[in-house]
């Protein structure tokens, strides 16, 4: 009999279990967005984007490999000279690396040639000095380049892929702001999502106490306690109150709905965010004050853009230069009759050339504007980085103020709830004894109702405020620094 009690129990109890409410806490919804949520993973892409196309600029000093093949048949009806081939067969291959240092601006090519040569001479006209055919020509080249005024040791070039890396540096920065501002936007949501919550407990109360007082009121007209106007009263106060009842769960649903969308869950009416709790603290202002404009990643952004402009004018200064170059060939060779004696005796001749040029126009003034360009640029990023700056030290000052004058009015609003709920505890008093309306009664109820409003909107103000003052000083980087990986 006892174990049949207990099926019975719980299988009544079934349905009621099976609707249990699962709670999403702030942890586990933030967890969830940051492995699923797309967005997440374009701030990711563009990262991983920036490093390849800093690789593609660095890729400048990469090694060459340069291979080339040659044949080609020839015949001259009528040779240029007595000493021309009327016929030549030439068949040959080149072999080679390059490499560009940036480090100096040096550029080195070391390259192999090799090519045979059957070729008749049928108009000579001394016998015996056509040459042995075929013949094998070989050589090694070697050729170094070297700037020596404009992009002196590589100055240009390397201020090129110092900007690569300035500019990665900057995609780097751009992805934690990005981060940033994806886990304040998540909190922003989940807070949002709190207090509807919280509405829909409120005005669910609401209706609670105005059913039980309708009931009341209903019960004091029978006998002749209450009037007709009472019931009305009542009675309008309830319609008000369920309105507002089904309009805090529309909205609590509709975030609800958001809310589960961004983790990429299905739609549940039974999943609930965790309780909010008013303990959010941050760093003193002054410590937040010193912290952005000294370590901040807007300090590190600001800092990166001045440095890129810099670079850019180092390098349009340089442009105005005298192209000066200097060059260097070695060209060890062999002339032979065997492909191995070809490549063995290469250096058996040898051939050397030193090259200095210069150039430089009479009139630059493409180069002198260029130069006049980059330096209104570069004064103007540090301009515009001072008043980044300022007006963020402003926002953050607003932000502090804010939360200062929200601190006190969350107080003032409690002490202003327990004001309004010790009137309405008075009202129902006078009422049942007889002394007062139900309409200064429903007057106190709409009172703790304004109180409860207020005090729920200033609380997750103030919680808001916490987080956009964590979001300019990074400390969501630091809160989540383990969760939030590439």
């Amino acid at each position: 009999m006892k174990k049949l009690i207990i099926f019975l129990t719980l299988l009544i109890l079934a349905p009621t279990l099976c609707l249990a409410n699962q709670t999403l806490t702030w942890d586990d919804f933030i967890n969830t967005a940051i492995e699923k949520n797309p967005q997440y993973q374009v701030t990711v892409k563009e990262y991983l984007a920036a490093i390849s196309a800093n690789k593609s600029t660095n890729s400048i000093e990469d090694w060459n490999l340069v291979a080339t093949g040659i044949i080609q048949d020839a015949s001259t009806a009528n040779a240029a000279s007595s000493f021309s081939p009327t016929y030549q067969h030439l068949a040959s291959y080149s072999l080679g690396v390059s490499k560009y240092v940036a480090k100096t601006g040096t550029a080195i090519s070391i390259e192999h040639n090799n090519a045979r040569v059957n070729a008749d001479y049928a108009n000579l006209p001394i016998a015996g000095l056509t040459p042995t055919s075929p013949y094998y020509s070989s050589d090694i080249t070697i050729s170094i380049s070297q700037p020596l005024l404009k992009n002196a040791f590589g100055l240009a070039t390397k201020k090129g892929l110092e900007i690569s890396d300035q500019t990665l540096k900057l995609a780097e920065i751009k992805l934690g702001e990005d981060w940033e501002d994806f886990i304040n936007t998540l909190r922003n949501d989940y807070l949002t999502w709190q207090e509807a919550q919280r509405n829909v407990s409120i005005y669910q109360d609401k209706v609670d106490k105005a059913e039980k007082q309708l009931a009341l009121v209903k019960k004091q007209l029978k006998y002749g306690l209450s009037e007709e106007l009472d019931l009305v009263q009542i009675e309008q106060k309830l319609q008000a109150y369920k309105i507002m009842y089904e309009q805090a769960k529309m909205a609590y649903n509709s975030q609800t709905d958001k809310i589960l969308k961004t983790i990429g869950q299905a739609s549940a009416n039974n999943v609930v965010p965790e309780e909010f709790k008013l303990n959010g603290t941050v760093p003193t202002e002054d410590q937040s004050s010193s912290y952005l404009i000294t370590n901040s990643n807007l300090k590190k952004t600001l800092d990166v853009l001045a440095s890129i402009q810099k670079q850019n004018l180092e390098i349009k200064e340089n442009a105005e230069l005298i192209d000066l170059n200097l060059a260097l060939q070695a060209r060890p060779n062999n002339f032979s009759h065997s492909f191995r004696d070809s490549v063995n005796n290469v250096g058996t001749n040898n051939e050397y050339t030193l090259t200095l040029s210069g150039s430089k126009p009479f009139f630059n003034d493409q180069a002198e504007a260029a130069t006049i360009q980059a330096q209104e640029e570069y004064e103007k990023t540090l301009k515009q980085n001072e008043q980044t700056m300022l007006s963020a030290q402003i926002g953050l000052s607003t932000l502090y103020t804010n939360l200062k004058y929200l601190n006190n009015m969350v107080a003032l609003n409690q002490k202003n709830l327990e004001l309004a709920e010790k009137m309405l505890k008075l009202e129902n008093k006078k009422y049942k004894q007889g002394r007062s309306s139900i309409f200064f009664v429903l007057q106190a109820e709409d009172s703790v109702l304004a109180a409860e409003n207020t005090l729920c909107q200033t609380m997750f103000s103030r919680e808001k405020i916490i987080g956009s003052i964590k979001s300019i000083t990074d400390q969501y980087l630091v809160d989540y620094k383990g969760k939030l990986k590439i």
